[in-house]
């Protein structure tokens, strides 16, 4: 390795566990701030071009995708943690925040977070969360546990933590809330968008199933309209002239959506695969 790339490794190291400490403990007695790591980030970028004409952004890393996907879980994360606790214990929750770990309890951090909702899921969940939250709950607790403890994952464990974390967000968040983790799962190494953008328009076409249908995978708007199309987020009904009766479907009957009332069942089908909609 040449001495500049060891330098701007070194430079990103740097910067990466200082907003770690962060994240983890919080403002720490040391004049960084998240402000300043940005800066260092953008001058090790800088310095990388200047030396090697490599343009390619620090993001695209599997680690810092991880990482940024679960910083963006943890607003909606927490409230849906402290309402349902709130509503169960009254002022009282904190208190049992604070037992449900060896550790200080920290809402900023995504396993304290993930943790609680677990340990507490019986008497303050169940009743009235649905049950894949305590699934997508369950899969993402070992992620962070591996990614906290800087196991490497492949291309495809990222793309599927990716979008299992994008399922809670829908799932307690709705809609608003998944719309920038669609952003980062498109920057995945095993987006289906990339493989998307680089199957020619004659071939999109092409795909049906046994039963005749089109994986909207390989679709878009143009490609999909008056074709048999199977429902992208159930996986099961199939649509026989595309887009008729999605409206229908999404509101009562689809699977692969969360719980909730027609119209906002409709909004979260309609923004998850705006692509298929002219």
């Amino acid at each position: 390795m040449t001495r500049s790339g060891r330098v701007v490794l070194g430079m990103t190291a740097c910067a990466r566990t200082l907003e770690s400490v962060r994240e983890r403990e919080g403002p720490a007695p040391m004049p960084c701030s998240p402000t300043t790591v940005r800066r260092f980030l953008g001058w090790a970028a800088q310095y990388r071009v200047s030396r090697t004409g490599d343009r390619t952004p620090f993001m695209s890393v599997p680690d810092d995708l991880l990482r940024a996907s679960f910083q963006t879980l943890v607003p909606h994360l927490r409230t849906f943690v402290r309402a349902h606790l709130e509503a169960k214990y009254g002022p009282e929750f904190q208190q049992r925040l604070s037992r449900t770990g060896e550790r200080p309890f920290s809402d900023r951090d995504p396993r304290a977070l993930i943790k609680a909702s677990l340990a507490e899921w019986e008497q303050a969940f169940r009743d009235n969360t649905p049950s894949q939250v305590k699934q997508y709950l369950h899969m993402l607790r070992d992620v962070a546990n591996r990614h906290a403890h800087h196991e490497t994952f492949n291309a495809d464990e990222v793309d599927h933590a990716l979008r299992t974390i994008r399922l809670l967000a829908l799932a307690i968040g709705g809609s608003h809330a998944a719309l920038e983790l669609d952003r980062l799962i498109s920057r995945s190494p095993a987006s289906p968008t990339e493989a998307r953008s680089q199957v020619p328009r004659s071939s999109k076409r092409q795909a049906p199933r046994s039963d005749g249908a089109l994986d909207p995978d390989l679709l878009d708007a143009d490609s999909a309209v008056n074709q048999a199309v199977l429902c992208p987020a159930c996986r099961s009904k199939v649509f026989k002239v595309w887009p008729l009766g999605w409206d229908a479907h999404a509101a009562f009957a689809c699977k692969g959506l969360p719980p909730g009332v027609p119209e906002s069942r409709k909004r979260d089908f309609r923004a998850r695969f705006a692509r298929l909609f002219r």
